[in-house]
């Protein structure tokens, strides 16, 4: 018997919904349940693996900054600000880092031309569409979640001891200068760790790194409502930590660490039999603390110092280094801390009216207008400092460890701030029409204005100071036959002041056909 089900599932596509069976161009929905399995702070994350036709990489494990690349279908150009796809967050342009994989009802991929046409320029490297959850008919639904992870680098490179790198150096030197570069003593004293102020053996990598962090996410879902009036609200906590480590002898907290705490609410609302109204207020408050030098760079010192170059810190307390080197351990946890704070509110208003219901001529017509207005905004202030430094020199008559200073650092923290944003302001309205003719015919169609307003507050000229305006028409057609034969065709048509008079627009249409065996 053939399985029905599924065909008759709706499918979110470009500017509305279809049947699965009707769809023609090339979708992919992934259950939320996937994207919640994975433990990380980025959605971008868990497309890799889990989406048929996305290319994910991540460059970086540190927390706040380990967002993937992500491409749909491979990369069309390399430039990297114009390679990136479309993401829509209930229809409008938003990011999505900083989304709670708790808040999501559906996520689509839109791949090919057929899908994609109705944005026009935008959509030339694929679009996602994600649907926040709305309030189903029925008594209050409460829904706890917690996870707890543990994270570990995936791989990292194992360095030789200080005896063995001593050894090895001496067998290339041997091969330039005809002389050893480190005496047979000396080794011996490493390899046995007779003095570790004069012969230290460190593996840096294990010294300023931990092997294992935690992080945890925990969420509060509240859905349900009337045929009046539907609800939900979703909270949700994630944190997590670095595997940068910390010296607990200093008086601050220079650890790597994100906090970030997440809310969504949707209220629906039948205002009249054919007229229902939706609000949506979303955001979130996230903080972010590094130790003054950034985890890339402390990772960096530690693959590029030898291990017998000196010790982590001197057995007087004093910070070792030479006069144009760093160390590592010391750029973890005695250099000050950065701290950041970012947040966002997303708010949309929308009226949808069924013009069918109030003259029945025109049943299967109805108009919907959409409002909303974003707002990012982040500040940070580093409280750094540079260490005072120090290299051993040798021991006294008394055995006492005799330094010289390297660096003159401070004893006191300094201060800097930054801060910026931005924000945004989306107006849509459309038209849409669905009539089924006899039994045999479905005719659906969609026309629909749009116009964007960005700003950016952190433009450090006058020139992108200036906002960033856009706006376009677009339209949709598609005819079934017995449910069976399906045309469908497409277009966007969009312009931007940013282009010269005369070039300001562009025209992107498709047609597709599909039969359904």
């Amino acid at each position: 018997q053939p399985d029905t089900k599924n065909l008759e599932e709706v499918v979110v596509v470009g500017y509305g919904t279809q049947k699965r069976a009707s769809v023609v161009g090339a979708i992919t929905t992934v259950k939320p349940s996937i994207l919640q399995m994975d433990q990380t702070r980025s959605l971008t994350n868990a497309l890799a693996g889990s989406v048929a036709g996305i290319i994910a990489v991540q460059r970086s494990g540190e927390p706040g900054s380990d967002a993937s690349d992500f491409w749909i279908r491979g990369i069309s150009t390399f430039s990297s600000a114009a390679s990136s796809p479309l993401v829509l967050v209930d229809g409008i342009e938003r990011s999505i880092d900083n989304i709670s994989p708790e808040e999501i009802e559906s996520f689509s991929v839109l791949k090919d031309a057929t899908a994609t046409a109705v944005y026009g320029v935008k959509g030339a490297n694929g679009v996602i569409l994600i649907q926040t959850k709305h309030g189903k008919i029925g008594k209050p639904t409460i829904s706890v979640k917690a996870d707890y992870g543990v994270s570990t680098p995936t791989k990292l490179p194992k360095f030789v001891d200080g005896a063995t790198y001593m050894e090895v150096m001496n067998v290339a030197s041997q091969f330039t200068s005809g002389k050893d570069m480190y005496t047979q003593n000396a080794i011996t004293a490493t390899r046995n760790r007779t003095d570790p102020d004069l012969y230290p053996n460190v593996n840096w990598l294990n010294t300023v790194t931990k092997d294992y962090v935690p992080n945890g996410r925990v969420s509060l879902d509240i859905n349900g409502g009337t045929e009046r009036l539907r609800y939900s609200m979703v909270a949700s906590y994630f944190g997590e930590k670095g595997i940068t480590v910390t010296d607990p002898s200093v008086d601050y907290d220079a650890s790597n660490k994100l906090s970030r705490y997440n809310i969504r609410t949707n209220l629906d609302m039948n205002l009249t039999p054919s007229t229902l109204i939706n609000v949506s207020v979303g955001g979130y408050i996230m903080g972010q603390r590094t130790p003054g030098w950034s985890p890339t760079d402390i990772i960096y010192l530690a693959f590029k110092n030898t291990p017998v170059c000196y010790p982590k810190i001197y057995s007087n307390g004093q910070i070792p280094t030479y006069t144009s080197q760093t160390n590592p351990w010391a750029a973890a946890t005695h250099t000050g801390f950065i701290s950041t704070n970012s947040s966002s509110i997303q708010s949309q208003f929308v009226v949808t009216q069924d013009i069918g219901k109030l003259w029945k001529p025109l049943s299967g017509l109805n108009a919907k207008g959409t409002f909303s207005f974003d707002s990012y905004g982040w500040d940070s202030f580093n409280r750094t400092k540079i260490q005072t430094t120090y290299m051993a020199t040798g021991r006294d008559k008394d055995g006492n460890l005799v330094t010289t200073m390297t660096n003159q650092g401070s004893n006191f923290l300094g201060y800097q701030k930054g801060n910026g944003g931005n924000r945004s302001l989306y107006f849509e309205g459309q038209l849409n029409y669905s009539k089924r003719i006899a039994k045999d015919h479905q005719l659906d169609a969609l026309f629909l204005y749009n116009m964007r307003n960005y700003i950016d507050a952190s433009a450090a000229t006058s020139i992108y100071s200036l906002p960033y305006r856009s706006q376009g028409l677009a339209g949709r057609v598609s005819y079934s036959f017995k449910d069976t034969y399906f045309v469908e065709a497409n277009f966007g048509y969009n312009g931007s002041e940013n282009f010269a008079p005369g070039k300001k627009w562009g025209f992107f249409p498709s047609v597709a056909g599909g039969w359904l065996i």
